[in-house]
């Protein structure tokens, strides 16, 4: 369930506050070893505008363990970032990010990330998003110290 809501202050400026609450069952169609814990959650997302720059952030709190597309393991999740509009007079954003995730599983370390992504407009319905995220002690690579990783997505609007 989301309920949410934006406000514009002017033309092209806007702001947006959403709370999410979930609730996920246990799965039984996971691997072996996976875990599967039914539970609960919300996340408090939001983002304010000042010309054209954008603050954004959330905080997110899971009691859920094993999930749909992938597993889930993080009790609590803070996302913070900024993100530059329109930079260099080109159409999208240029931004960056730092996120700390807690994990449910008290055996797994603490994970840290940063990254640094330029959303750009390729046609009025499509986006490309370039990027490169570090993550420090991360959760689901526990023998690695730190992972870098480049992402290039890609967005259709229909």
């Amino acid at each position: 369930l989301e309920v949410g809501t934006f406000w514009r202050r002017g033309p092209r400026h806007f702001d947006h506050l959403h709370v999410n609450v979930f609730y996920a069952d246990e799965r039984s169609t996971l691997p072996p070893g996976f875990p599967s814990n039914s539970g609960g959650g919300f996340k408090l997302a939001g983002s304010k505008q000042m010309d054209d720059v954008v603050g954004f952030g959330s905080y997110t709190y899971n009691t859920a363990e094993g999930g749909g597309l992938g597993v889930t393991f993080a009790e609590n999740t803070i996302n913070a970032g900024v993100a530059k509009l329109k930079p260099l007079g080109y159409r999208g954003e240029f931004g960056f990010g730092l996120s700390w995730l807690d994990p449910v599983n008290d055996a797994i370390d603490t994970e840290w990330g940063g990254e640094l992504y330029w959303k750009m407009l390729l046609a009025p319905d499509v986006w490309i998003t370039p990027g490169i995220q570090y993550i420090d002690e991360p959760a689901l690579s526990p023998s690695e110290d730190s992972i870098v990783i480049g992402q290039l997505k890609l967005r259709f609007f229909l």
